[in-house]
């Protein structure tokens, strides 16, 4: 099972020096999983000698992230449904601004989204996200390579 986490490890592993907390955004609500991936991570981090947090998404009441659909239902939680992304991501750069007491100015500094999960709407959530924000998001490739994207829009006029 750790194998499928290997690409999340090398994400993490590049920021080792610097890196306090990482908050996952649950993709369904088997807190096994996230418990088995949250030891995974810290004891890796442990056994490098650096102490990183493995964290869940929250609420503002404290419960793992969830959202209201357009039928004002809670939908499961998706990494298929843009919306859950975009919004459950967006709670995450909040809990960061809340919990480290830091403005959006200095999000660029002490955050990175990282999109290693692989799936199509996932990243696009996390581009839109990070439009013109200045703060990047992350993405490692098959091989391994970690890449960084500043995603930016701007209109040209002839």
């Amino acid at each position: 099972m750790t194998l499928n986490w290997q690409q999340n490890l090398r994400a993490a592993y590049h920021h080792r020096t610097k890196l306090k907390e990482i908050l996952v955004l649950l993709p369904n609500e088997d807190l096994k999983l996230f418990g088995a991936f949250k030891a995974f991570m810290e004891g890796m981090f442990k056994k490098g000698g650096y102490e990183i947090t493995v964290s869940i998404i929250k609420d503002r009441d404290g419960r793992p992230f969830v959202m209201r659909g357009r039928s004002f239902e809670f939908d499961p939680p998706n990494y298929e449904d843009y919306d859950y992304v975009y919004e459950g991501l967006r709670r995450g750069l909040d809990m960061v601004r809340e919990s480290h007491d830091i403005t959006i100015d200095m999000m660029s500094e002490n955050t990175i989204v990282d999109t290693t999960p692989g799936i199509k709407i996932f990243s696009i959530a996390a581009a839109i996200l990070t439009l013109n924000m200045d703060l990047k998001f992350s993405y490692v490739t098959n091989s391994g390579d970690l890449r960084f994207y500043d995603a930016s829009l701007r209109f040209r006029y002839n």
